[in-house]
């Protein structure tokens, strides 16, 4: 199955909630990530990206290292 994310490429994290709504992204995928990784507002290099749920997996896991990665 495929769905529709609104990520920043630059940054490697995804749009809050109401962010991926408006960019006509699924409202449900930022709840896959750690909040404390999400968007709160549009970037420069934030754009909709339709992925696939296998995809989305690894993107989860590439964020949640990014962010432990960040931290060190």
């Amino acid at each position: 199955m495929k769905t529709k994310i609104a990520f920043d490429v630059e940054l490697m994290r995804p749009a809050c909630v109401l962010v991926a709504a408006g960019y006509g992204a699924d409202s449900s995928v930022p709840s896959l990530f750690p909040t404390d990784s999400w968007l709160l507002h549009p970037t420069d290099d934030m754009a909709v990206f339709e992925i696939t749920d296998d995809q989305l997996e690894i993107l989860v896991a590439r964020v949640e290292q990014s962010m432990e990665n960040e931290n060190v």
